[in-house]
């Protein structure tokens, strides 16, 4: 695991949501890909979009839509819609000549944002 993903996944597990979280409404890394359950009072479309963002920043090279769709088991018109929403909150960002999509400028200032607590 590389020094992103491996810090990544260091800070997801700071918070309590280690793999078989998904009791809990969160997302759980299975077999290189991402589980959606959502506990009561969760909501389904951010869960999902949270799932992508992980999935995401698994890979510093970034992934294509194909790669996230099977990774998340979302259905490729969904991870689209929810990488357009992401995109224009700039918590993914796309490189049209790679045909990837990589974290954004925004999940960096969340994450940066948790490092003083």
């Amino acid at each position: 695991m590389d020094s992103i993903a491996g810090t990544a996944q260091r800070l997801w597990e700071l918070g309590g949501h280690e793999n078989g979280g998904a009791e809990r409404g969160t997302p759980a890394l299975l077999n290189g890909g991402y589980e959606i359950s959502g506990g009561r009072g969760c909501v389904q479309a951010v869960l999902r979009a949270l799932s992508i963002l992980k999935c995401i920043a698994q890979d510093p090279d970034g992934m294509t839509l194909r790669e996230i769709v099977r990774s998340t088991n979302l259905a490729p018109s969904t991870a689209h819609r929810l990488l357009t929403t992401l995109q224009s909150e700039g918590f993914v960002q796309f490189k049209p000549e790679a045909s990837r999509w990589l974290v954004g400028h925004g999940a960096h200032l969340v994450g940066v944002a948790f490092l003083p607590q």
